[in-house]
């Protein structure tokens, strides 16, 4: 699972990042608007296999600023499991962190 800072609270970066998403031509599967997560559908590269993707929104400890994460699913249990926690792995999912949070995270 990546991780990145983003400026703004969780639910207007939640809410941009579904625009993003919508642009983007994602398929969201599941949209949970009270724990600022979903479930997206998406290729990357656009000429790749489709991914599932899970993503989370949470606040961050500087006002003003949010944590958004984003673990991609796998054929393996043992992955998955693997996947959900914040740390090194897979470049896709950092790669499309960085596509989903554009330019309001910080560096």
């Amino acid at each position: 699972m990546h991780r990145l800072r983003a400026r703004g609270e969780p639910e207007a970066v939640f809410a941009s990042i579904q625009g993003r998403l919508k642009v983007l031509g994602a398929a969201t599967r599941l949209v949970d608007p009270a724990s600022i997560t979903l479930l997206f559908d998406m290729a990357f590269p656009r000429d790749a296999p489709s991914s599932r993707f899970f993503l989370a929104v949470v606040p961050a400890e500087d006002a003003g600023w949010s944590d958004v994460a984003v673990a991609r699913r796998s054929n393996d249990r043992r992955r998955n499991f693997k996947a959900m926690i914040v740390g090194e792995g897979d470049p896709i999912e950092e790669d499309v962190l960085q596509l989903l949070v554009g330019e309001t995270h910080a560096t």
